[in-house]
């Protein structure tokens, strides 16, 4: 007990929710129709890049469009539709290797 004759309690600690092999979140994706909202796992998985790096992007400019709950929630949303639009729009068609020269 300390001074005030109170124990020491803590609070309980919240179970880490699993995370899910990406392979599990590429599914989710591409079994989700065009104009579902999926989480930012989700997002990063079928960016083939990891959750800082979308929020990185989403900081600092840049990234795929996502959607913030009006309700000042820290969680934030993308639309399949736009995430596939961004990285649409990003891609370079190659029909051959001799013919692919990366814009450095």
């Amino acid at each position: 007990m300390n001074q005030e004759g109170l124990a020491n309690v803590k609070a309980p600690r919240r179970k880490p929710k699993p995370r899910l092999a990406k392979v599990e979140l590429l599914s989710i994706f591409w079994a989700a129709p065009n104009d579902a909202r999926l989480s930012r796992e989700v997002a990063a998985a079928a960016c083939d890049r990891s959750v800082a790096w979308l929020e990185s992007l989403a900081t600092n400019g840049g990234g795929p469009v996502f959607l913030k709950d009006s309700q000042g929630s820290r969680r934030v949303w993308y639309l399949k539709r736009d995430l596939l639009a961004w990285l649409e729009a990003r891609s370079t068609r190659v029909y051959s290797t001799s013919d692919y020269h990366p814009v450095r």
